[in-house]
């Protein structure tokens, strides 16, 4: 494998590990989110207030934008699904592009 095949494959591995950390990050805090509006952990507990700080930090301004096109559905964030599916859709994009390019540099030449 060659240098630049061993770099792009490090620099998509790293954003593919950054999209689950995020991902996982979204799912922490909508879980969260949930819990507190429908009373079934406090706003005062740290560790809550901590991940909805966090939370509104790293994930709502992505939300913002996709917001403005994405209405909402009888108090359904629905901007929420869509940047799942975008992240999915990236991830699985990405994970195809480089298994695709490993398998390329690993085959021997043709000639």
């Amino acid at each position: 494998m060659s240098f630049a095949a061993w770099l792009l494959s490090t620099v998509f591995s790293v954003v593919l590990a950054m999209i689950s950390a995020y991902m996982f990050a979204m799912f922490i805090y909508f879980i969260t989110r949930l819990l507190v509006s429908f009373g079934g952990v406090s706003s005062a507990n740290p560790v809550v207030q901590f991940i909805l700080q966090v939370g509104t930090a790293i994930i709502e301004p992505v939300l913002r934008p996709i917001r403005r096109f994405v209405p909402e559905l009888n108090g359904i964030d629905l901007s929420v699904i869509v940047l799942w599916l975008f992240l999915m859709v990236l991830s699985s994009f990405l994970r195809d592009f480089l298994l695709a390019m490993l398998l390329d540099a690993m085959s021997p030449p043709l000639i």
